[in-house]
């Protein structure tokens, strides 16, 4: 653990442009391992997808780790997934299970709130040990891109950190496409946080306020969204000297028919 802390991590970040994240990705023992890393050192991943961890090694001793880790030990914005599959091919299956459940249990209690972010699955009505691995590892992938890009907070602090070590340039557009994939993902919510960020950061861009008013009429609060409609009319017609005249007005247009309809929804 301390080689990879010590001297692969710095020097693959020293040799190459890196991005903000590390994600760990362990089955069995391999899943054990990286328990192990979040109890004694968690900010060596910042995601940690554990397939079947032996959780009953040695007596237990990570989930009595786990029961005695202290909030303050985590530097936040953890993710951890943890699966299990049937085990009874594996030596001490009771065990197992029983320390998997425990793990779990105290992983879930409030007392990590804010700082580890848990998704637990069983596969054990569909995968033994063995064949649990792609199926687990692929869920697990997929619940740490929902959890870091589909939401709101935890995908513009990601970008943010890209943007500082000049890996990403965070425009206008990137951040309206950004809200519209949270919208596409009913996050409705994250999309209008996200929208927001972007229009605090450029109040100049006609186009995020009416993107605003599509996610407020996706919503059904049109009267907001007529206001966000509206906004991006007035934006526009400030700005109507660094435009084409054809570009104007038909950008113009577009924004009008959708404060139109709209309005029609007002009752």
């Amino acid at each position: 653990m301390l080689y990879l802390k010590d001297e692969v991590f710095p020097f693959i970040e020293k040799e190459y442009k890196t991005c903000p994240e590390r994600i760990a990705i362990g089955h069995s023992n391999g899943g054990t391992f990286i328990t192990y890393c979040l109890l004694n050192h968690p900010q060596m991943f910042n995601a940690y997808i554990a397939v079947s961890p032996n959780l009953a090694y040695d007596g237990s001793q990570l989930v009595m780790g786990l029961e005695a880790l202290q909030p303050a030990k985590v530097p936040g914005d953890i993710f951890f997934y943890i699966s299990k599959a049937n085990e009874s091919s594996t030596n001490g299956f009771n065990d197992w299970d029983n320390a998997h459940k425990r793990a779990v249990t105290i992983l879930n209690d409030g007392k990590f709130s804010g700082k580890i972010s848990l998704v637990s699955q069983d596969f054990s009505t569909s995968q033994n040990h063995y064949s649990v691995f792609p199926f687990a590892t692929l869920s697990g992938l997929d619940a740490y891109l929902d959890y870091r890009f589909f939401n709101a907070r935890n995908s513009l602090k990601y970008y943010t950190e890209l943007s500082k070590k000049g890996l990403l340039d965070i425009t206008a557009d990137f951040i309206n496409n950004l809200a519209y994939d949270c919208l596409n993902k009913n996050k409705y919510e994250d999309a209008l946080n996200v929208i927001d960020y972007g229009i605090e950061k450029f109040p100049e861009n006609h186009n995020l306020y009416d993107s605003k008013g599509e996610f407020y009429e996706r919503m059904g609060y049109v009267k907001n969204a007529a206001a966000s409609y509206k906004k991006a009319m007035e934006v526009l017609t400030d700005q109507k000297s660094k435009y084409h005249e054809v570009l104007f007005n038909e950008t113009l247009r577009f924004y009008e028919g959708n404060y139109q309809r709209a309005i029609s929804k007002i009752e």
